[in-house]
């Protein structure tokens, strides 16, 4: 006998079952790579709009101009070491808060992509 959490999974997987196959269902007639193509198109729109509406562009940019000014630090002073670790502790530490500044739009398109993801696995084992 199967337990709560067993069953709302198969049930819960039974939902994506059927999600994938109503989503899926008008790729099997047409040629696989115009699915890829229509698919990978409007990933990559709404992808472009999640980072636009949720990302700290002011801040981005910020954080890219510190980089690029501790870089062209280290090329100038490229004679004095202690100059350069200190130039390059700085790149590193503002290329960290521009890696940070990019987790909220990879939050927000984390599990969307991750079920694009596995209902387009779904599909293409179903095909084969």
């Amino acid at each position: 006998m199967a337990t709560f959490p067993e069953q709302a999974l198969a049930a819960l997987n039974a939902a994506a079952v059927a999600a994938a196959d109503a989503t899926l269902a008008p790729a099997v007639r047409v040629a696989p790579l115009a699915t890829l193509l229509l698919v990978s198109a409007a990933t990559g729109v709404a992808i472009l709009w999640v980072v636009g509406r949720t990302s700290n562009r002011a801040g981005m940019a910020a954080e890219k101009r510190a980089v690029q000014a501790g870089l062209f630090e280290m090329r100038l002073f490229n004679d004095s070491l202690p100059a350069v670790f200190r130039a390059l502790g700085r790149v590193l530490r503002h290329h960290a808060r521009y890696l940070g500044y990019t987790l909220v739009p990879l939050a927000w398109m984390a599990l969307p992509l991750l079920l694009l993801v596995t209902l387009s696995q779904r599909g293409a084992s179903r095909s084969t």
